[in-house]
């Protein structure tokens, strides 16, 4: 019994130090990552704020977009890219159409009469009994004569395997697209026209924070807009996820009952988020770029 005893407490001990020893090893480096958007499942893309710092000709006033990332590793490889789409130019929900070319007319919110909007009842409170009417979305797709399956949308960058100093960098990006003067026939019967349209984007300096307080979800990036007549140059700093608000309450990262929120608003507590009530979303009140 002691023989077996005394072997015993050396195997523990050995897988002690085994156990120690993992514990101090150098762990692996993460892999740079970034958050895919997702409405099916509820997830939502990066809000870019945006600071000009100069333009030339007759631009509109951009002060945020909604943008989209995905990151793509073939398998067996070490090549890393990030894919983007940005508001600007794209609909994240339905895909490569502008959100602009939406038929605006086919609006039936007041409408409380099925024979004046038979399209729009929503039938879930049709089965319910209730005539009630919701807007009835008309997508219009719009595609670039030399681009027939509108790729110029979507932007690919090279992306760094891992960190260095916390800091994943993105090759510049940039993409083009000429939309032409069209009538479209809509979904639900006639013709809109649309003006053309004519697009360039260049992202340089793009650098994704990625350490564990901020594990991809902010980046900053210089922006080139170049529209019609409009050539802007824009600062952005970028944050996942996205929280629509009214009041800072509603950014709270932490729950309250008394307050009725059953839980946080699911931004982290490191961005100190705040409500801009300007656009309507949760922000950050730091410089998040500096936490390490």
């Amino acid at each position: 019994m002691k023989n077996i005893r005394i072997g015993l407490i050396g195997i523990s001990s050995a897988l002690a130090g085994f156990v120690l020893q993992g514990c101090f090893a150098q762990q692996p480096l993460p892999e740079c990552q970034v958050f895919t958007g997702d409405s099916v499942a509820g997830v939502t893309n990066y809000m870019a704020l945006l600071k000009e710092t100069g333009h030339t000709g007759t631009c509109d006033d951009l002060t945020h977009m909604e943008i989209g990332l995905t990151r793509i590793n073939p398998a067996g490889t070490t090549d890393f890219s990030v894919l983007m789409r940005a508001q600007r130019p794209v609909d994240f929900v339905i895909g490569n159409q502008f959100t602009a070319s939406t038929d605006t007319e086919n609006d039936c919110t007041d409408y409380v009469n099925t024979e004046d909007c038979s399209e729009c009842v929503d039938p879930i409170d049709a089965m319910d009994g209730d005539n009630v009417c919701q807007e009835e979305p008309d997508p219009v797709t719009r595609t670039d004569p030399a681009d027939a399956t509108n790729k110029g949308l979507t932007l690919k960058g090279k992306l760094s395997q891992f960190p260095t100093d916390g800091i994943c960098s993105v090759d510049p990006m940039t993409s083009t697209f000429n939309f032409q003067a069209e009538d479209v026939t809509l979904v639900d019967g006639g013709t809109e026209s649309f003006p053309s349209v004519a697009q360039k984007l260049e992202w340089t300096n793009f650098k994704i924070i990625m350490n564990a307080k901020v594990p991809g979800s902010y980046f900053t990036a210089n922006l080139k807009l170049t529209e019609g007549t409009c050539s802007a140059n824009y600062d952005v700093t970028a944050f996942w996820p996205i929280v629509t608000c009214t009041t800072d309450d509603e950014c709270d990262p932490n729950s309250n009952l008394d307050a009725g929120r059953v839980t946080g608003s699911g931004i982290s507590a490191e961005f100190k988020p705040v409500c801009n009530v300007d656009i309507g979303v949760c922000v950050p009140s730091v410089d998040v770029a500096k936490l390490k």
